[in-house]
């Protein structure tokens, strides 16, 4: 069977995609993504910032910013992806009151921040 041969929905696919989540699902997610969401929100407003004020000194300034900015964007969510991880592991050990399995995790969340930071600063030169 491929996927001209199944069948779909017809009409609108997020009303039919509404039918089948349950309020209680719908609030855990945005639980979830709001915060990310607004993170995201912050970092592109910085960079937006940044932009606004090099544009009074130049052209070339203009574009070191915006390499730069590109750059920053990267890197932070490649920390935020790596970090933000262990947030539900080291939960998870708290909640089991595994004290070993969370020093583990401080340690590899530790390991983790350093060779990120590494990266931007070699990065820089």
């Amino acid at each position: 069977m491929t996927y001209f041969d199944m069948p779909h929905a017809t009409g609108n696919p997020l009303r039919h995609a509404a039918r089948n989540v349950s309020k209680a699902e719908a609030r855990a997610l945005f639980r979830l993504a709001a915060p990310l969401t607004g993170l995201a929100l912050v970092n592109m407003a910085m960079s937006v910032t940044d932009t606004m004020m090099t544009a009074a000194f130049g052209v070339e300034a203009l574009a070191a910013v915006a390499v730069a900015s590109d750059f920053y964007s990267i890197l932070f969510y490649l920390a935020v992806g790596c970090i933000g991880g262990l947030g539900s592991l080291y939960a998870a050990a708290h909640a089991a009151g595994d004290a070993a399995r969370m020093e583990r995790l401080r340690t590899a969340g530790t390991i983790t921040a350093h060779s990120d930071g590494l990266t931007a600063a070699s990065m820089r030169s």
